[in-house]
C-alpha cells in the first residue's frame, strides 16, 4: 500500500495501481500520456489537447455537467488543480 498527500493536504491510501484516471489539466494530461498511462486515462478537458491523436480518443469532460460525467466514468483518480475554478471540486473528497 502506497500512502500520498495532495495539495489540499488530504491522505490517499492507494492499495492498487490506479486504473482510471481523469485529468482536468492540461500539462498533466501531457504528461500521463508520456508516462504510457494511456489505457488509464478515461477523460481530459476540451483544453487537453496534447498529444493530439491521444487525446481525441479520450471522454471530454467540461462545462456545468462536469461533476455528472466525472461520476459516471468512475475516476479512481482525478487531477485538478488546487486553485480550479470549479468549487464543486471539493465535493468529491471522500469523508
Amino acid at each position: 500500500m502506497m500512502e500520498v498527500r495532495d495539495q489540499m493536504g488530504y491522505s490517499i491510501a492507494l492499495r492498487n495501481y490506479p486504473q482510471r484516471i481523469i485529468s482536468l489539466v492540461p500539462s498533466l494530461t501531457e504528461l500521463l500520456f508520456h508516462l504510457g498511462l494511456d489505457e488509464e486515462i478515461v477523460g481530459v478537458t476540451r483544453y487537453c489537447i496534447l498529444p493530439e491523436k491521444k487525446v481525441a480518443s479520450k471522454i471530454k469532460i467540461g462545462g456545468n455537467t462536469f461533476i455528472h460525467e466525472m461520476l459516471h466514468l468512475c475516476g479512481f483518480i482525478n487531477l485538478f488543480e488546487k486553485k480550479s475554478r470549479y468549487p464543486q471540486m471539493y465535493t468529491l473528497k471522500k469523508p
